[in-house]
């Protein structure tokens, strides 16, 4: 008969007994902790002969213990001396007894069987032990239930229960368009430490290099908008499937493309004040321009003026669009600057004369090639032609300054003045005075002529014979 008596009691008992039965000579296992619900004899008792037995595949060891259960009760348990199996010769056994009418200190005929472990090193007791029962020559045979008075060959093993992979898409990331991202799914795990496989979903309008990588790529779209885009990742541990993960991608646009600049694209050396236009840039918050050396001129609009020193060179004009997240693409206008010509230097000048009003001066250091116009100031006298010099003439008296403008269109720094006389007045015409003919002594004559210029020297001509006195 089973005695129905508390488990602090009957631990107390067995170690009481145990301790009596080593005084005696007896070799006794010491108590573990399980401890079944029955001493003494038992009732038609069930016998377990272990085979085998193992924690993820690790054999249990020395000091470790396996029990019988049905439900929560303990019918029988073992505190096994080394590992169980051919290698030691080692397949222990053990008891489970039926209970006794209306009490609690047995198995119930017919009931399922189960078993559990104690792991003595990792201080542990594990359930969900899985049983497989055999023959006396290790072939599977049906499971069977509790029994009174049978023998069952079993081999028990625990597999830890696999757990939920967990997927980690990454953390969110802010892009611009046209950019290539990079997803990172590197720090998903498993629990159990299985190899994950990865499973990458992307939304419309996008394509991975590859669904299956760790770390995956795509390039930006370009957006009109600052645009959200949410992956999501699915990781497998090679039995389940995690719960999905997302990461946002938030795409940032540039500015759009510059369009056509319209302004001059040839201008000559000194030139100012010349506007340069591009049409308005879509996501641009302003522009960056870059002119050619020697110009200059600041905007951060979509218009700029600028001024070509007298030193400026032909190059390019670029504009683009500037936001937050960078710079759009340039536009650009080939700018050619056309050297100024040398200013006119005065040659021989030639003034009025008593019988001419005006004067002239010769102009020279003109133009080689092609053709020219000169102006003459003041009174924007101009003339055309070609060649290195040119007599400007028809000047009536005063000062003046000349200009040279080149076939490209491009006008010289003024001449030095040229001084053009007022015409000098005609003389009065001489009065003849006292004459004296010849005598028989001297065989020429004189006249006495009055009403010369006062001022400055004469020359006088007595025709006919040319004859000239100063």
């Amino acid at each position: 008969m089973n005695t129905n008596i508390p488990l602090k009691t009957r631990k107390l008992i067995l170690t009481i007994g145990m301790v009596l039965l080593s005084g005696l000579g007896f070799a006794v296992i010491p108590a573990g902790h399980f401890v079944p619900v029955w001493i003494g004899n038992g009732n038609d008792q069930m016998t377990f002969i272990i085979t085998s037995a193992s924690i993820g595949g690790v054999d249990l060891e020395a000091g470790d213990e396996i029990a019988s259960f049905d439900g929560n009760i303990c019918t029988g348990s073992l505190v096994i001396t080394k590992k169980i199996g051919l290698l030691n010769s080692y397949f222990p056994e053990f008891r489970a007894s039926r209970k006794d009418d209306e009490a609690s200190n047995g198995y119930t005929v017919g009931n399922a069987i189960s078993f559990k472990f104690w792991d003595s090193s990792a201080n542990l007791e594990i359930s969900g032990i899985m049983p497989l029962f055999v023959d006396n020559t290790n072939i599977p045979t049906t499971t069977p239930v509790y029994t009174p008075n049978i023998t069952a060959y079993v081999n028990l093993s625990y597999v830890s229960p696999n757990k939920v992979p967990v997927a980690n898409a990454g953390t969110d990331q802010s892009v611009i368009e046209g950019t290539l991202v990079t997803l990172d799914g590197s720090t998903s795990n498993d629990p159990d430490g299985n190899t994950l496989t990865y499973k990458w979903s992307a939304p419309a309008g996008i394509t991975l290099s590859s669904t299956t990588a760790i770390k995956p790529t795509f390039t930006s779209p370009d957006v009109a908008t600052s645009t959200n885009y949410t992956f999501s990742l699915i990781v497998n541990d090679g039995t389940v499937d995690s719960p999905a993960d997302l990461v946002v991608i938030t795409v940032n646009p540039l500015p759009d493309t510059a369009g056509t600049i319209t302004g001059s694209a040839t201008v000559c050396q000194g030139q100012g004040s010349v506007v340069y236009t591009v049409p308005t840039i879509v996501n641009a918050t302003s522009y960056v321009w870059t002119l050619p050396i020697g110009a200059t001129g600041t905007s951060e609009t979509n218009s700029i003026s600028v001024s070509y020193a007298a030193s400026a060179a032909s190059g390019n004009i670029t504009v683009k669009g500037h936001n937050a997240n960078g710079d759009g693409t340039v536009s650009t206008l080939a700018i050619i600057v056309n050297e100024l010509p040398t200013a006119p230097a005065a040659g021989t000048i030639t003034q009025p004369t008593c019988t001419l009003a005006t004067g002239s001066v010769i102009l020279n250091d003109l133009p080689a090639t092609g053709s020219w116009s000169l102006t003459g100031s003041p009174g924007a006298i101009t003339k055309t032609g070609t060649g290195t010099s040119y007599t400007f003439a028809d000047l009536a008296a005063g000062t003046y300054t000349f200009t040279v403008t080149n076939a490209a269109g491009c006008t010289s720094t003024a001449s030095g003045s040229v001084a053009i006389n007022t015409q000098p007045a005609t003389p009065t015409a001489p009065a003849a005075g006292t004459i004296t003919q010849p005598t028989c002594a001297l065989a020429t004559g004189s006249v006495i002529l009055n009403d010369l210029p006062a001022t400055g020297s004469w020359s006088l001509t007595g025709s006919p014979g040319a004859i000239t006195k100063t």
